[in-house]
């Protein structure tokens, strides 16, 4: 269940609900919003490329929970400090991001940020 709307001039992707889309393609297009796709019921890929979108917080605020694999490249968001442990932290079924796995150094700087281990007490002086 693949769906390409690549290369159409797209501007939101509000209206896309299809709930057998399991991959879909908005590459090239002209989108500066994702609003929307949190109504896809479970894609699993979704591919951004060669968009206009400025804002990496939106584009994971509106991935449905079941998508693994994420391409974002080509977007101004890229321009600015853009942090892939920081996505593997909000999109933790993640396992590639912008055509690249998510390497294991990558998850467990991700976990150690989830799951930070305790700190340690101090020794009171005797």
């Amino acid at each position: 269940q693949l769906l390409q709307l690549h290369q159409n001039k797209l501007t939101q992707c509000d209206g896309i609900g299809l709930e057998s889309v399991r991959q879909l393609t908005l590459h090239n297009n002209e989108l500066t919003s994702v609003a929307g796709l949190e109504k896809l019921k479970f894609p699993t890929a979704i591919n951004l490329t060669g968009n206009q979108l400025a804002s990496m917080e939106e584009v994971v605020k509106a991935m449905p929970e079941s998508v693994v694999d994420l391409d974002v490249q080509e977007n101004p968001l890229m321009e600015a400090e853009f942090d892939r442990v920081k996505v593997v932290v909000l999109m933790q079924r993640l396992k590639m991001l912008n055509a690249a796995p998510i390497t294991e150094e990558e998850a467990a700087a991700a976990d150690l940020i989830i799951n930070p281990p305790p700190a340690e007490e101090e020794a009171a002086p005797a």
